[in-house]
């Protein structure tokens, strides 16, 4: 089985096409369960990639190694006046990334380098995730660990594949049309500075602190909640804790103005779920009191935080 999409767009102003083409296919060799790709020009960033997924286990409810994915993806910055996302430059990145899950755990392992001499920049890396969610009557706990180092031995590491101090990298940021620049919202900047979409430190308090991105990181970010349904809506109260040690880079690439600094932000929020016509709806708020560096408390701190993705 195969599908394509596409979306194609022309700029009022410049006439210029905006284009995004993706597709996947099942079974497109014997030992290969999916294929998925994706080809895009975006005026300010083009890039395409592809990913091969193996299923080892697809009972999730056992321990075990569960899938194998092997992909690629390469892109090109061209004007950086179009998204602050990325540093202008090419860059081709190939990884592998193995699924399990032990203990309810679900672990992932990614080792990603640059290969060939074939980008601006050089790097190996390697990132461990591992993420738990147990709910027992109304009561709930949920658990997100990450660590992640890269090495580079010239040209330091582009803004895109640094990780992320107050959530997800450039890339998952770059996916979503209302998040590619800080005025992609109707022109509204307080809402990319205000928003929230989980991923690498996730530490969600720190998002208007203009930091560049770090090399180095081990983070913990941990959820208490309780929920009940109602009319069809689940309302959910949570209390959230998120924690960081982080080196490397903070304002600006290579100054190593983390040198494993200790970041904690820590908060509560709620979060209303529900599905109007088979499609369904979320959003999430949360209130943070108060976040610290090194037992330090920060100026200009994200007082208030939303999103329509789940925080872990």
């Amino acid at each position: 089985m195969e599908y394509v999409e596409a979306d194609l767009n022309i700029g009022l102003k410049t006439k210029k096409p905006f284009y995004l083409i993706w597709g996947g296919r099942k079974r497109p060799f014997k030992d290969i369960n999916l294929i998925n790709y994706y080809i895009f020009d975006l005026q300010g960033v083009r890039g395409s990639g592809m990913k091969l997924t193996k299923e080892i286990d697809q009972n999730y409810s056992i321990n075990g190694l569960k899938r194998i994915e092997f992909s690629y993806y390469e892109n090109q910055a061209k004007d950086t006046s179009r998204t602050h996302l990325f540093d202008e430059g090419k860059l081709l990145v190939s990884s592998t990334t193995i699924h399990s899950v032990f203990a309810k755990i679900n672990n992932q392992i990614n080792f990603s380098f640059t290969p060939f001499k074939s980008s601006d920049w050089s790097f190996n890396r390697i990132t461990v995730t591992n993420s738990f969610e147990q709910k027992v009557g109304l009561f709930g706990t949920r658990f997100r660990q990450i660590y992640g180092q890269i090495w580079s031995n010239q040209n330091d590491v582009p803004l895109q594949e640094r990780y992320n101090v107050e959530g997800a990298g450039s890339g998952d940021l770059y996916t979503k049309s209302y998040l590619r620049n800080k005025t992609s919202f109707y022109g509204n900047k307080d809402f990319f500075g205000s928003y929230h979409l989980p991923g690498d430190a996730n530490l969600r308090a720190f998002g208007n602190q203009g930091l560049a991105g770090v090399e180095q990181v081990f983070a913990i970010t941990l959820e208490g909640f309780f929920s009940k349904n109602l009319l069809g809506i689940n309302f959910e109260f949570a209390g959230f804790i998120d924690q960081g040690n982080l080196s490397g880079s903070k304002f600006v690439v290579g100054d190593k103005g983390f040198n494993n600094s200790t970041l904690i932000d820590y908060g509560f929020g709620i979060r209303l779920s529900t599905n109007i016509f088979g499609q369904p709806l979320y959003l999430r708020i949360d209130k943070p009191i108060d976040a610290t560096v090194d037992g330090k408390s920060i100026d200009k701190m994200n007082e208030w935080i939303f999103s329509f993705q789940k925080s872990i």
